[in-house]
């Protein structure tokens, strides 16, 4: 009997366990949401700086920039706002040499809190969890002069956190920034055998990313 790799159960049960905590969330604030709640809708892009963490080893990466762009919501109630995004998320990493397309569908639901100076600024913070699904290519080859029998092995699916602030301005454009704490691992690297398939985990990586950007709101 194949032995059960611990990690593997623990990083999978996080991500069940987040992804039911972002649905409770979102169906929290749909029943305790007042009639009187003001809802915007916009649009909000910006930059990303990815850093990667290694567990085990001194893999060769260059950490990479890259965008990220989708629709956004903001939910403005008496105590608390709600902010809920689905960004498209890209950026180009390189590891050992090999350079390839992260790309990610991030599912994002803040609680955040303003505090205003007026009607033209105010400033907030807010944090929150973020379910992100992989669009791109899974696993790749990493080749160099000393070891060509390694894969890079992204995982279908990741939980993440949220923490940052931000301005606004004029009640329609909005100026953030938010540093995106990885829960758990978020590719594998494995040893092959001869005919390409894994057969001994090397390492993990966690990708951390801070982000800055802006949203305008309709």
């Amino acid at each position: 009997m194949k032995p059960v790799d611990a990690t593997k159960c623990c990083a999978h049960n996080l991500q069940r366990q987040g992804f039911r905590l972002f649905i409770v969330m979102v169906l929290s604030m749909i029943v305790i949401m007042p009639v009187s709640a003001k809802i915007k809708f916009g649009l909000r892009g910006g930059y990303n700086m990815v850093d990667m963490k290694w567990k085990l080893s001194e893999i060769s990466s260059d950490n990479k920039t890259g965008f990220y762009i989708g629709p956004a919501i903001k939910i403005g109630t008496p105590i608390l706002d709600f902010d809920l995004a689905a960004l498209y998320d890209q950026c180009d990493i390189e590891i050992e040499g090999e350079k390839f397309k992260d790309k990610n569908m991030n599912l994002q639901f803040n609680l955040r809190k303003g505090f205003g100076f007026g009607d033209r600024l105010s400033v907030f913070v807010f944090a929150g969890p973020q379910f992100g699904f992989n669009l791109g290519d899974k696993c790749r080859s990493l080749k160099n002069a000393y070891d060509s029998s390694r894969e890079w092995r992204w995982k279908d699916s990741d939980f993440t956190l949220n923490f940052g602030f931000g301005v606004m301005l004029l009640n329609h454009i909005e100026l953030r920034a938010n540093y995106n704490l990885a829960t758990g691992k978020t590719a594998d690297v494995n040893y092959l055998d001869e005919i390409g398939e894994a057969v001994r985990h090397f390492d993990s990586a966690k990708k951390n990313t801070c982000q800055v950007g802006a949203t305008v709101y309709f």
